[in-house]
Formats: structure tokens, sequence, C-alpha cells
């Protein structure tokens, strides 16, 4: 791994020791490398503002900073002025050393408004646009490379909208800039944050769920009994105490005349050390679940969605109400508790290449806790 060896002025190549990387002819912004600080240190920064009076620009372009928690770099909320177009902008130069490529990871907001959509991210590569993204229905964790040729290149990115109270909350979040092969100056090597590494390493080896890095080869290792390891943890845990909200999963049986069984199960996910837990009792009979607006609790005890031209508005009614003459329905959809996700309700976890390690392993997605849906905790280690 190339070095410059600073105190003796001469160039030398040295080797990253353990537990620390080099990344050579790759430029990387991102969580793992935690050096979002020193890009905004780089990059050229401009802020916007177009009105009906022309357009002008901030003396002091902080357009974008690095988040809380070091992970990203999020529009600066103090850069914002309202009733006013916003162009936020920042570029980046440089110097490819033959043909490659640049990847990013951003997430944004758009939204469809009368006057047509608020919210755009742009890219542009030497003043030409090649991603323009203003879609209100594609608001998620998005990941885009495109191909650049050798030699020297300006990348732009670009969040333009109109601050309003009906657009009051304008996000762009950059997760992750990559950009190969490229002149690269390596001082010192960066230290893993996540996972680990052998001495020479151009990366930091994440482990799966349950398993550590041995300290010399870096072979990953099962954890013993009642411990536990997250993707990409250096050591294991002891296996926290389970909870009866995020470990725990109650299976109903069918409701017939009111009544249902219940029994309670671990979690497929569960991590929680279950040889110190004792599952609630199986219920042979309890009542049934109230019926949420919009359906009532018909003659079997089955919650069934009211008719067209029919409403329910409070829950565990025994009837539908006919609307009123000159009056009509809604279709929406009203869930005031959930005993199981619907069937017409789909649910992930998305892992992106290049943010942190995966959690998607332990995560699936939304889940059922206490009448209501949440997601896994989740404590780094």
């Amino acid at each position: 791994v190339l070095g410059v060896d600073v105190n003796k002025m001469q160039t030398r190549c040295f080797k990253c020791p353990s537990n620390t990387y080099s990344l050579g002819k790759t430029l990387r912004y991102s969580a793992d490398d935690q050096n979002w600080d020193n890009f905004l240190n780089v990059v050229l920064q401009r802020c916007s503002w177009i009105s009906g009076v022309g357009i002008w620009n901030s003396k002091k372009s902080e357009s974008f900073v690095v988040s809380e928690d070091k992970s990203k770099i999020v529009i600066n909320p103090e850069a914002i002025k309202e009733n006013t177009w916003n162009v936020l902008e920042f570029k980046l130069n440089v110097n490819l050393l033959e043909d490659g490529k640049v990847t990013f990871a951003y997430k944004k907001t758009s939204k469809k408004m009368s006057t047509g959509t608020n919210g755009r991210f742009a890219f542009e590569i030497d003043n030409i646009n090649v991603l323009q993204d203003e879609d209100p229905t594609q608001n998620t964790l998005q990941s885009f490379s495109f191909y650049l040729q050798k030699g020297i290149h300006d990348l732009q990115w670009f969040y333009s909208f109109r601050a309003s109270k009906n657009f009051s909350t304008p996000l762009a979040e950059i997760f992750m800039i990559e950009v190969t092969p490229v002149q690269n100056t390596i001082l010192s090597c960066t230290p893993c944050v996540f996972g680990a590494s052998t001495e020479g390493s151009s990366m930091c080896k994440s482990c799966p769920f349950n398993h550590y890095p041995e300290e010399k080869t870096m072979k990953c290792i099962e954890c013993p009994a009642n411990s536990v390891a997250y993707p990409g943890s250096k050591s294991c845990i002891p296996r926290p105490v389970c909870s009866k909200i995020y470990d725990i999963i109650p299976i109903y049986g069918p409701c017939k005349q009111g009544k249902r069984t219940v029994k309670y199960e671990f979690r497929k996910e569960s991590i929680c050390n279950k040889n110190t837990f004792v599952l609630p009792s199986n219920l042979p009979e309890i009542e049934c679940e109230t019926c949420n607006p919009g359906s009532f609790l018909d003659s079997t005890g089955i919650c069934s969605t009211c008719k067209e031209g029919e409403f329910s508005s409070s829950i565990n009614e025994k009837q539908c109400t006919v609307c009123s003459p000159g009056k009509f329905t809604t279709k929406a959809e009203v869930f005031a508790n959930f005993k199981e996700l619907p069937s017409f309700f789909e649910t992930s976890c998305e892992k992106v290449e290049g943010i942190m390690e995966d959690l998607c392993s332990i995560n699936k997605g939304w889940i059922i806790a206490n009448k209501g849906i949440t997601v896994l905790p989740y404590t780094p280690t």
C-alpha cells in the first residue's frame, strides 16, 4: 500500500497495521471511512436562491454539512430561504489515472404539487447532466455508477427545491461517494470503524452475524453460547435479556364466535438469551381484536369491510351506517391496531453497497409489537 514517510522526507511504501486499511487508487467517502469532514474541505460549495427579482449567491457557501453521527452529508438547514427556489450544490475535481467510474448513494425528497414537482436531485459530469431525479414516488435510498474517461473531471451534485409551508421538510442526503482509479497521495492508514483487517489490507472485512474475526488470520469464528455479534463487530457480547416487545411474537388462531387462541414464540431474528427466559403460557381462548374503522363485527365474530355507500367511524362497531342522501364514502383503509401484518402489506430490508455493515441479516423490516408495528433496535459493538 502506497504511503509517504513524511518524517524522513522520502517516498517509501509501508504496509498498514492490523485493523487499519488504505484504499490505494480509490477515493471514497462514506460512513465506513468516517471522513466526510475531509470531503467538505476539498469540494467547492455554492448556495443560490432564485426569486422574481433575480438570482443571488451566498457569500459563505455551506450548502451541505456533515450529519451528527458522521455517517453522511446533508443539506445545511441554515442555507434554506423560505418562499423562494433554493439551489444547493457542491463540486468535486478528480484526476483519473485510467478509465474508471464514480459511484454514489443518496436519498432525496420530491413532492408532487399542483404546479409540478418540488424537489429535484441532479448530478453532472463536466457540466453535462447525467442524472435528474424528481420522481415523487422514489424517495428511498438509491445508488448509481457512471463511467469516467481517463483525465480530469468536474463532478457536481445539485438539490433544488422551493421552500414553503407545503414543502417544509426538504431532504437530500449523500451516504457514499467513490471514484476510482485516481492519483491518491496516502499519508496514513485509516482505522477500521466496522470489521477488522490484517496487515497491509485495502479494506476491512466484516464477519457475518454471530461471528467475530480471529485476531491474526481474520478468519470468522462463531460466537460462544449465550453471546452474539452484530455484522461487522470485532468481538462478541453477552446476549441481551429477552424483551416481550422485540423478541416474542404472538401467533393467533382464526377468530370464531368472537374468540380465538394465541400461542407465543421467539422471533426468528431474535438474538436474546432464550435460556434465561420463559415464554408466556398459551391462551386457549381470548376475545378477538376490535375491528378497525371502516369495518364491523359480523355475526360470526369476524371483522368485515363496510360495503360501498356505508361507513363505520369507530372501532368494533356491530354494523355499518348507510350514508345519508347527498353524501358518499371515500375509499380508505384505517388501521387502529395490529395483530398481524395485513396480507397486502410488504416489508423488507435493503442493503446498499458501501454503506456501513449489512444489518439486513438480522433485520427483515417492520414487525408487530404491542398492537403496533416497529423495527428491531440495533446497537453496534
